[in-house]
């Protein structure tokens, strides 16, 4: 049964899928579904009847006046009971196949979950972001035109603005996006959201000033400062960048995202040592991050360590063929790398183990 407090999953595009909101540009709202608590839903069984408060009945009458009146209460009630339980169950499915990424699954669960409420908050949103997820955002756009209709929601109007921008209705998107941003006391996903789109269409410029408008509202999100400093990256203010990225480090220090865009921005300034040190601490708390150990091989090889960056992408690539292409420019990207005309070539070079050099 869904209860009081439940957080949906929100499906996010993008080049990675960490904690950042706009990273690569392909935005979509991390802002979690929420269930408001006093919501849950009780079957008529489990709540206690009322009390006889008639003090001219004897123990017997009242004993059986309160088992008469209990069974007389569940029938009434038992249908719209029943109805809500199954209702609360087809959300949960439609939840679980949403976290699954299941959106056609998802999708006909929360449709039919629309047919027994229509105004059904949750339903709508699963609906949406399931319908998303298969590419259907005009689809989207419609039961969360309605749903923002019935009512001042802000998620739902973020929700809809992005679905807009899907479905190449940028102008419209963006408009709405604007009215949401606009909102006060405001509600900084749709900032977030806003700058992606407009990042997507080119305006980089405008997208950095509207997270430094939200900073002014909320100065100690880190996630503001994250996505601010992808946007100064974005915008070749490298200088700029690494200067809020450090902050929010600072802020956040277990914070792999961050660790890994400050260390993008170091890379790009060419300060390669200063690069090569927060990606070993990102990698330190995130091993696995195989884009990170490709981009400590830039820095290794460009600070003349060309063994051990070769050695770190023999790491990326061993058992994960689909990395060569990255592995491959990462080889050509530094100065000091190599470069191979053939991918075979490539795939021959980092799959051979390094000679050891033979002890005297």
């Amino acid at each position: 049964m869904i209860e009081a407090g439940m957080v949906f999953p929100v499906c996010k595009a993008g080049r990675r899928c960490g904690r950042g909101k706009i990273h690569g540009f392909e935005f979509l709202i991390d802002n979690p579904l929420i269930i408001l608590p006093g919501r849950e839903i009780k079957a008529h069984s489990e709540r206690r009847p009322r009390r006889l408060t008639n003090s001219l009945m004897d123990a017997p009458q009242a004993a059986r006046y309160r088992r008469t009146k209990s069974v007389s209460q569940s029938r009434g009630q038992f249908v719209n009971g029943k109805l809500n339980n199954a209702l609360a169950q087809l959300l949960q499915q439609a939840f679980m196949a949403l976290r699954a990424k299941q959106f056609d699954i998802a999708t006909r669960l929360a449709t039919e979950a629309l047919k027994s409420n229509r105004t059904d908050r949750n339903a709508v949103m699963i609906l949406a972001h399931a319908l998303l997820g298969l590419g259907r955002a005009d689809e989207a756009v419609v039961p969360l035109e309605k749903a923002a209709h019935r009512g001042n929601d802000p998620e739902i109007e973020t929700l809809l603005g992005h679905a807009l921008c899907g479905a190449r209705r940028t102008a419209d998107g963006i408009a709405q996006l604007r009215r949401t941003a606009a909102r006060r006391p405001p509600y900084l996903p749709a900032f977030q959201e806003l700058a992606g789109q407009l990042a997507n269409a080119g305006e980089v410029g405008d997208a950095v000033r509207i997270i430094e408008d939200a900073l002014t509202l909320a100065p100690a999100s880190v996630d503001l400062q994250l996505d601010l400093g992808r946007m100064l990256v974005r915008n070749n203010h490298r200088t700029e960048a690494r200067r809020v990225l450090t902050t929010a480090r600072h802020t956040a220090p277990g914070r792999t995202d961050i660790l890994t865009e400050l260390a993008w921005a170091q890379l790009l300034d060419g300060a390669h040592a200063e690069a090569a040190d927060t990606y070993r601490h990102a990698l330190g708390l995130r091993p696995d991050d195989t884009l990170s150990r490709a981009n400590l091989a830039i820095c290794l090889c460009e600070m003349g360590e060309r063994s051990g960056g070769e050695a770190a992408l023999r790491s990326v690539l061993r058992g994960r063929p689909h990395m060569l292409g990255r592995a491959a420019f990462a080889m050509a990207a530094s100065s000091h790398g190599r470069f191979f005309f053939r991918p075979s070539a490539a795939a021959k070079f980092l799959e051979r183990e390094p000679e050891r050099a033979a002890t005297p």
